[in-house]
């Protein structure tokens, strides 16, 4: 169980691996979603406030019907699966201060234990990390399109390859009576994973939170 277990949450963080070089992503011009403005039911803006992470992730299984090009246009009705996310958290500095550290993504290997390497290529907007945890089979290599973030604004992403193609999302970053509000979606539809529902929720929900408190925590934020 604790073999699976690890393959599972090695696929999970790894689904944007691989991804192309030639699809740089900048902050959109538009509105980004402050924390008054944000989507949130009253008691999650409340647990926000007391400083807690908070996360949903709603996965679906349908049927659906895909169309196959070659060799001979058909269409064929598959197993499908819809991923809808979101998380939150408030940074207990301001956004100036909490990202010093947090958009300096070629730093990660200083700052946490579990990264072994870290790099970022500017003009593609991509990160590369190598990652060696107790609970993984096998070390990994996470390859992804990520803008720098230096400041409050909405910056855009997606996966273009491999596990979870096409996925795509958003990071909200806003000041908040001097702390930084950060509020991130991402929603996805395709075949079938080959993972439960229920596990697909489970261990993305869990990875996130578990990724933004220790990102809080070595910038200065949250303990």
């Amino acid at each position: 169980m604790r073999y699976l277990s690890g393959i599972i949450l090695l696929i999970l963080i790894s689904y944007s691996a691989f991804a192309k070089d030639n699809l740089p992503v900048t902050p959109e011009k538009q509105a980004y979603f402050t924390f008054d403005a944000a989507p949130l039911k009253k008691s999650q803006r409340k647990a926000v406030l007391d400083g807690d992470i908070i996360a949903m992730s709603d996965v679906k299984s349908f049927k659906g019907k895909i169309l196959h090009q070659k060799p001979k246009k058909r269409i064929e009705e598959i197993e499908m699966q819809k991923f809808d996310f979101f998380i939150a958290g408030l940074h207990q500095r301001t956004c100036r201060f909490a990202l010093k550290k947090l958009a300096l993504y070629e730093n990660y290997k200083q700052y946490l234990g579990f990264v072994e390497n870290s790099s970022y290529a500017s003009k593609e907007s991509r990160v590369y990390l190598r990652i060696s945890h107790s609970i993984l089979p096998i070390d990994m290599v996470l390859y992804f399109i990520l803008p720098r973030i230096k400041k409050p604004g909405v910056y855009p992403f997606m996966f273009d390859v491999g596990f979870l193609k096409d996925l795509k999302g958003q990071i909200h970053v806003s000041e908040y009576k001097k702390k930084c509000f950060f509020y991130a979606t991402a929603n996805w539809e395709g075949p079938n994973t080959g993972f439960s529902d229920t596990l697909f929720e489970f261990f993305s929900k869990g990875m996130a939170i578990i990724a933004m408190e220790n990102l809080f925590r070595i910038s200065g934020g949250n303990k």
